[in-house]
Formats: structure tokens, sequence, C-alpha cells
């Protein structure tokens, strides 16, 4: 087999890059690897995503695993008043149904969750609200700090 074609070959050595052993190798790999692969037909999902989730929004779109697979979609909303990314997501099957799961029927745990990173990116509130969320965190900083300063003072007296 394979491995007693190296053995032969310069002490089972791989071939040298570059060399004629190593061209006919990579040749031969690259004609028994290439088949044809057929993606699946993305612009039925994506109409489908258009007519549930009537806003303009990122789209998300995760292909199938297998042919005949369910198409994953997650649409982004951020036309709000917290202008924070509030994802509706999507299942297509193959027959073309939508189960949609949209961001306001999440229960109010889940919602939280899914906002936390904007929150935290400050892209919820763009511009002044990064200044707050900066001293508010020199604040929380500080608070330990005049808080043993307070302590030693007062053991000291």
């Amino acid at each position: 087999g394979e491995v007693e074609k190296r053995e032969e070959r310069k002490g089972g050595r791989p071939p040298q890059k570059g060399s004629a052993d190593f061209k006919k190798e990579t040749q031969k790999a690259s004609e028994n690897k290439a088949e044809k692969v057929e993606f699946p037909d993305v612009q039925k999902p994506l109409e489908a995503i258009e007519l549930a989730a009537m806003y303009s929004g990122a789209v998300q779109l995760s292909m199938p695993r297998q042919a005949g697979g369910d198409f994953r979609v997650t649409k982004y909303n951020t036309h709000n008043w917290l202008r924070a990314s509030l994802p509706d997501r999507f299942t297509i099957n193959g027959k073309g149904e939508v189960n949609a799961t949209l961001f306001k029927d999440l229960p109010l745990h889940k919602q939280m969750a899914s906002i936390n990173k904007g929150l935290h990116t400050s892209e919820m509130f763009p511009g002044w609200m990064g200044l707050v969320y900066c001293l508010l965190a020199l604040l929380g900083a500080l608070l330990p700090i005049t808080g043993f300063w307070m302590w030693i003072k007062r053991a000291t007296l």
C-alpha cells in the first residue's frame, strides 16, 4: 500500500517539495479528491426571511450540514430605542417552511442575555454613554481604595 511506497522512497521520508515525486503525489491527491460539490440555493431562504422579518438588518446564514437539511438564519434588528442588535432566529427546512423565534417572544432572561454583548461594547448607547460607562467603572474601582484608606485612618486613631 501507501506505507510500502513511502518506505521504498528514500528511507520512508515523504518527497521534498519541488521534486518530481512531490508533484506526482500532489497531482494524484487532487485528482482523487476532485469531486463536484453542489451548493444549496440560498436565495429562497433569504427571500423567505425578508417576508417574515420586514425590517432592514444584518443577516447571518448557516448552511445545512447535509443535502435537504435546515438553513439557520439570524437577522439582527437594530431599529429600537436601545440601538441594540436584537436577534430574530429562523429555521427553514427542506420544504421551505419557516419556523421563527422572535426576540420579543423570548423570556426576559434570554432577552437580557442576548443584549449583554451590546451593553458591554457600548453598541447600545453610542457616543456619550461610553464616557458614562468609563466614569462608573472608575467609581467602582475607587470604592475599595477609599474604603481601605478610611479603615486605616480609623485604625490608627
